[in-house]
């Protein structure tokens, strides 16, 4: 439980220096990022922004692969209607 804690903060802190001196861009981002369910988000954090594979994310998460799996496809497919529209490096969310 410390872990994901210590994640989750470290999270938090990574989105409060995101959000100096960023455009409207990245501060839509942030906001989809904070609407996705804590065990989504979490996931998404662990792959994508610190790229660990699901199999370390879900060492990480203390849950089994497939779960880590299945909150990434959910939170991808959320993050997409919530960017709907919004321009990054070159493509629309």
């Amino acid at each position: 439980m410390a872990l994901r804690d210590a994640v989750y903060n470290e999270w938090q802190g990574r989105l409060a220096q995101n959000e100096e001196g960023k455009d409207e861009r990245d501060e839509r981002i942030n906001e989809a990022l904070r609407m996705l369910h804590a065990k989504q988000r979490a996931a998404i954090v662990l792959t994508v922004y610190d790229g660990l594979s699901h199999a370390e994310a879900a060492r990480v998460l203390g849950c089994s692969e497939t779960t880590v799996s299945w909150r990434v496809f959910a939170a991808r497919a959320k993050l997409k209607r919530l960017l709907n529209g919004v321009k990054t490096g070159g493509e629309y969310a």
